[in-house]
Parts: structure tokens; sequence; C-alpha cells
């Protein structure tokens, strides 16, 4: 799952905005929710996409709570989009899931 682009624009919007509303009712009474995290989750200043390449983007800091709120209490960090913004948003991303409570692993 991707909080990123069009989706990061909405929670930098709207931190009330829930895209994973409707896969709740799933999450919040397993016991345990799982997903791949394909974003990082770090403050761009309003970046959620990079300008040249749609290919390249990340959530907005808000995200981690998006995860929090929905149930969500592992993400996997395993996969191409990881070092999107580089280092030190791949950290800001760790303290932000670490702050919401979201485990992590894959990292």
């Amino acid at each position: 799952m991707s909080l990123a682009r069009e989706c990061g624009q909405e929670i930098l919007k709207n931190p009330e905005y829930d895209p994973l509303a409707a896969l709740s009712r799933w999450f919040g009474p397993s016991d345990l929710a799982f997903v791949n995290l394909e974003s990082q989750l770090s403050e761009q200043g309003g970046v959620t996409q990079h300008p040249l390449n749609r290919l390249v983007f990340t959530g907005p800091p808000g995200g981690a709570e998006v995860l929090a709120r929905a149930g969500i209490d592992v993400v996997s960090l395993a996969n191409n989009h990881a070092w999107d913004y580089g280092r030190a948003a791949f950290l800001e991303t760790l303290e932000r899931l670490t702050a919401a409570k979201v485990r992590f692993a894959g990292a």
C-alpha cells in the first residue's frame, strides 16, 4: 500500500482523511494486520511525488497515523521504494512508524 502521490496530498490537506476506512473493519479485529508499505513517510515540503519521475514518491509523515488508525500492526519496508528520498527519509519513516506504534520489518 502506498500513502504517496494523490493519497499523500489528501493526507496533507486533511490529517483526518482516512483512505483505509473501508478496510479498517478487517484490520481492527484481526490478530495481526501486516501490510507492505510501498512508500516512505517523510517530510518533503508538501511533495509526495518527485516532479520529474512519477516512480519516485513518499507519503507524508501523517501516513503513520493513518496506518495506526486503520488497525495495522506491522508494515514491511522490504520493497523498491524504501530509499526513494534517501537515507534521511528512510530513517524518518522508521521514527514516524515507531511514534505511531506501528511496527516494521524488512528494513
